[in-house]
């Protein structure tokens, strides 16, 4: 929120449904997270107020999000890598996204992922990883749970050859492995999918007092 926001601005109509419908479901999926205080800077611009890189990250301060470190320089825990050149900011998206998709109420009127579609529209400043998240055929029929799952691991497997940038202590493997879901897979070695949604499920459940 701190850089991608300032980046592309709040000033027109489509950033602003965005990022409203983005936040709208972090809260109601991720309560603690403190995204109903940015709504509220979201109201104010709705109701005419100019958008300033100044007062949106005054905002993203104010609303004291739960996070180790500074907007520039995030101390991450789960998404850590061997060096701070790794992993990071795009692991914690990946969290975030199936985070939202595991806790979110699949009645409601917001589609979870086509929020986060939306959003990757148009706060995603990386141009390659930006299309191809946008080339997923999400639908509202189908688990979204697992649809992101499945697209994720589309994702690693498609990089897993790849070595610039990779973290060579982490490599791109396909989730979740033997060790730590034993039912995941069949006899012949392919996914479950009934088992993999229960365990996705389980291994994403919020637990707001994680983050006091």
């Amino acid at each position: 929120m701190w850089h991608e926001v300032s980046l592309v601005g709040l000033d027109s109509p489509g950033p602003l449904r965005a990022v409203k419908r983005f936040l709208s479901m972090v809260e109601a999926a991720l309560p603690g997270l403190r995204a109903g205080a940015l709504l509220e800077a979201v109201a104010e611009l709705e109701n005419g107020t100019h958008f300033s890189v100044e007062s949106w990250q005054e905002a993203v301060l104010a609303a004291r999000i739960p996070y180790s470190g500074t907007p520039n320089e995030v101390e991450w825990r789960t998404c850590k890598g061997s060096s701070q050149s790794y992993r990071g900011f795009p692991c914690g998206m990946w969290l975030l996204y199936h985070s939202i998709t595991a806790n979110f109420d699949a009645d409601g009127d917001i589609s979870p992922l086509e929020a986060i579609q939306d959003y990757v529209r148009h706060f995603f400043s990386c141009e390659e990883c930006r299309q191809h998240f946008l080339e997923f055929n999400f639908t509202r029929e189908d688990d979204p749970v697992l649809q992101l799952w499945q697209a994720h691991n589309s994702v690693n497997a498609r990089l897993a050859p790849v070595k610039e940038g990779a973290d060579p202590f982490v490599p791109k493997r396909q989730f979740p492995d033997a060790e730590i879901c034993g039912t995941c897979r069949n006899s012949l070695g392919a996914f479950d999918e009934s088992e993999v949604a229960v365990f996705l499920r389980k291994w994403y459940e919020w637990d707001p007092s994680a983050i006091e």
